[in-house]
């Protein structure tokens, strides 16, 4: 007889458990074998004697559960327990298998999907014993420890050191109660949170004038930023500063355009003092 053989493990999205399936194609002769067969499977630790590890699981009539084998290909179930595949991986296991009471040779070795069981714990962790891993056992340049330290009322942490102890620094706080600050008319900026600035808003503040016109130059206008825009006197060379209105005239000043006029009336006296010529400003005129 011969058989062959081939094993995969259960998948599921939970965890699963230790049970895992087992495959394989039997033929008698080179024939595939049809029917109920009575198989037996043990576990070992040695491809030739060595121990057994776990239970003997045996599907057979007497126990009312033969393996059904169709066109040659047979499936179980088997479940050696929690203790079978929970050691080191070099721990390696083989499986014998018998089949109508004929043991098969050589025995079978079970590849990795079943070690994968053992992730439901950690690999090696059935040999770690509890509190065995204390702040010796720790890297503290790569985990760190507890936190156990604490600031004061008033400071806060800077720092958190290796083994734990923290580094504290007073809080920057001036102790106000302001919560933000708004920019009203003529300002820009202002904020709520961390450093806030405040400046003048250009569009309705005046910047302060720096520039300047040359000799002979006028400023025409004044920019946002302070700039100017110059023009060219308009200028024509005289000194005069002012007129001023003598005898029998009236008007003058000392800017702008200025008029002068005759005053009204006109007269023109004599020595005694009476009057020979009045010249009124309608051009009226009389002699006395």
């Amino acid at each position: 007889m011969c058989v062959l053989l081939f094993a995969s493990a259960l998948l599921a999205q939970t965890p699963q458990g230790t049970q895992f399936s087992y495959q394989g194609a039997l033929r008698q002769a080179g024939v595939p074998v049809n029917g109920s067969v009575d198989m037996v499977f043990d576990l070992f630790d040695a491809p030739v004697g060595g121990n057994a590890v776990g239970p003997s699981l045996q599907f057979t009539a007497a126990n009312g559960n033969p393996v059904a084998v169709d066109e040659g290909v047979f499936n179980v179930t088997l479940d050696f327990g929690s203790s079978a595949f929970n050691g080191p991986t070099t721990f390696q296991r083989w499986l014998r298998i018998s089949v109508g009471g004929t043991v098969l040779v050589p025995r079978a070795r079970i590849e990795n999907a079943p070690y994968a069981l053992q992730a439901r714990t950690t690999e090696f962790a059935y040999d770690v014993a509890s509190g065995s891993i204390g702040t010796n056992q720790i890297d503290a340049s790569q985990v760190q420890r507890r936190v156990a330290s604490s600031c004061a009322s008033g400071s806060s942490i800077r720092s958190i050191n290796q083994d734990g102890s923290v580094l504290c620094e007073p809080d920057a706080d001036s102790g106000g109660t302001i919560t933000g600050v708004t920019a009203g008319l003529g300002l820009v900026g202002g904020g709520t949170t961390g450093v806030v600035n405040v400046a003048a808003d250009t569009s309705v503040v005046q910047a302060r004038i720096s520039g300047t016109c040359a000799s002979g130059s006028s400023i025409r206008e004044v920019n946002t930023d302070g700039s100017v825009t110059c023009q060219s006197d308009a200028d024509s060379g005289g000194t005069i500063t002012g007129v001023v209105a003598g005898s029998a005239l009236v008007g003058g000043g000392n800017s702008g355009s200025v008029a002068l006029d005759i005053a009204n009336p006109l007269t023109l006296t004599t020595d005694a003092g009476g009057t020979r010529l009045l010249v009124e400003n309608t051009g009226a005129s009389g002699v006395g």
